[in-house]
């Protein structure tokens, strides 16, 4: 599976994950896990969503247009989806769903 999207699956919208529990999650370096980040925001910013970074706390998903946003995942994913996008709300009904998000700062 394409780096970026398992970067993605990671990615909780309601909440903050830090870039060391992302980069243990991934088995790759911090510094990676920023520039991932950096140049995923970049991509995602005109397909509906950004990542939203704060220092201290990490990183989070915003979505603004849900349909636009499920588009890029699909095309990151290269046009294959096993997986269902969830929000935080749903997370405790779907434990065995990946969940994605995405933000950027911490």
């Amino acid at each position: 599976m394409n780096r970026w999207l398992q970067l993605m699956l990671f990615m909780p919208e309601d909440e903050f994950i830090t870039y060391k529990a992302l980069s243990e999650e991934l088995g790759i370096s911090v510094r990676t896990v920023y520039d991932d980040i950096s140049r995923l925001n970049e991509m995602m910013l005109e397909h509906g969503a950004q990542l939203v970074a704060r220092p201290h706390h990490g990183v989070t998903l915003d979505v603004h247009d849900r349909t636009r946003f499920l588009r890029f995942l699909d095309a990151l994913g290269s046009g294959t989806r096993s997986w269902r996008y969830i929000g935080s709300a749903d997370r405790e009904n779907h434990s065995d769903t990946p969940r994605q998000s995405c933000s950027m700062q911490e």
